[in-house]
């Protein structure tokens, strides 16, 4: 081992740190780097939506739940109007009905439910991106092996054999399992 051997570990002053051909240990999910699988991504984002729907019934539900007191609201002024008219002779002037607004509940709920549908969106797109990803390096691998294959002369053994399609070893068509991780064929 050389003195300055950026392989070795150790952490010199005035060098960068040593960085893995393999990329780092952390991933950027900007980049569409996440250490969660694609199938846990497409729960994740199920989640998401079950929650912006539920979000948006309660914003449903405060609307209307506030729409309901203004109304009542309406109610009680006009029968509290009618009872001055009837006592006094004369009714102060109410110009129009109060219209119900936009709850802040509801605006709150709204906001949430737009921010997880965004999240349940990212975590599909994240899920289909890597998906794809995977499906690229297995062909990739795919393709190296057959190129391997194909600079050997072809004995009975490797005409005969297929390939496992968990990590791509060569099995018998008679095998149950595959040599290579064990997997059950049939």
């Amino acid at each position: 081992m050389t003195p300055h051997d950026p392989t070795d570990g150790a952490i010199r002053e005035g060098e960068p740190p040593y960085r893995s051909a393999h990329g780092s240990s952390l991933a950027n999910p900007l980049k569409g780097g996440s250490s969660l699988s694609p199938g846990a991504l497409k729960g994740i984002g199920i989640g998401c939506f079950v929650l912006c729907t539920i979000l948006l019934f309660v914003a449903w539900e405060r609307y209307q739940d506030y729409a309901r007191k203004v109304e009542e609201a309406n109610r009680v002024l006009e029968l509290f109007v009618g009872v001055l008219k009837q006592t006094t002779g004369s009714a102060p002037v109410v110009e129009g009905e109060s219209e119900p607004g936009v709850p802040p509940a509801t605006m709150i709920s709204l906001l949430f439910a737009a921010l997880s549908a965004i999240g349940g969106a990212v975590c599909f797109v994240v899920a289909a991106k890597k998906g794809v990803e995977q499906l690229r390096r297995l062909r990739e691998e795919n393709a190296r092996l057959r190129e391997q294959l194909s600079g050997h002369p072809r004995s009975e053994a490797v005409v005969s054999a297929t390939n496992c399609p968990a990590c791509g070893a060569a099995i018998s068509p008679e095998a149950a399992r595959c040599p290579g991780c064990q997997i059950a064929l049939r």
